[in-house]
């Protein structure tokens, strides 16, 4: 799953604007296999003052010694990554933030504002897919504490041995039955397939939750929610007379990456 630059949020445990100014050399951030700490200070930091970029997770581990990222060692934190059991929704996050990029783009193509270049969608139209975006990580936030709670891996008990070794054997008992899908076949002129195809595919290879569990029913409820919310977008708030864009958003609503399953 993500990870990327912020620093803590006031009152969080290590919360220091001198972290990111202290990353060893060897640091390296990880884009998909962040920690559920810095996870919920992206989350918590990513206001609306901070809307005029992408939402991205900042969590950076030493390329050497990585037991711990340095958000969590400088806190002298716990550090977990998302929980074996629902790693994979962490990919169906990483595949929907991917489809709404471009609502970030530039006038130079590239991604964010930037001091030399405006975004090209008006603030408006970024901020409600901002919104979208927010809710969406509240989702996934209330999906691990939902199943944290129910594998007691939170709490004064959670994460002790018996707890650990039932969690195992849960996530064993998931992988016999978990149907790994093919690798993805290569495009015939060799272009990479993009990264919401990847990470879609990356979620079918990790262990989800059955959309009628108690934990797992809200989450693919919010995917229903966000995808919806970019649809009434586009059709409110786009000129369906211009040719360009009626060509741009039909290809970005035929490539929402994920398979919403009957609720």
């Amino acid at each position: 799953m993500p990870p990327d630059p912020t620093t803590n949020p006031a009152g969080t445990p290590g919360a220091s604007p001198d972290i990111e100014r202290e990353l060893p050399v060897r640091s390296v951030p990880v884009e998909t296999s962040w920690c559920i700490h810095c996870f919920r200070t992206a989350a918590h930091n990513w206001n609306e003052t901070g809307w005029v970029q992408p939402f991205k997770v900042n969590c950076i581990r030493d390329a050497i010694t990585s037991n711990r990222c340095q958000r969590c060692r400088h806190a002298r934190d716990k550090c977990e990554l998302l929980y074996e059991g629902i790693r994979g929704h962490g990919f169906e996050l990483h595949a929907l933030l991917e489809w709404v990029l471009e609502f970030w783009v530039n006038e130079n193509s590239g991604i964010g504002q930037t001091d030399d270049a405006a975004l090209v969608h008006g603030i408006e139209i970024v901020r409600t897919v901002a919104v979208a975006v927010r809710a969406l990580c509240s989702a996934l936030d209330c999906l691990i504490k939902s199943h944290g709670k129910a594998h007691n891996l939170v709490g004064k008990r959670g994460g002790d041995a018996a707890n650990k070794a039932s969690y195992a054997q849960y996530c064993s008992s998931g992988r016999h039955f978990l149907q790994i899908p093919p690798p993805l076949d290569p495009h015939g002129d060799g272009t990479p397939h993009p990264k919401c195809v990847k990470f879609e595919h990356c979620s079918r290879q990790n262990l989800r939750l059955a959309t009628n569990s108690d934990t797992g029913l809200p989450w693919y409820l919010s995917i229903l929610s966000f995808k919806r919310t970019i649809e009434d977008l586009i059709r409110n708030e786009y000129d369906h007379s211009d040719t360009n864009t009626v060509t741009w958003y039909t290809a970005m609503l035929a490539t929402f990456p994920l398979t919403i399953p009957e609720l």
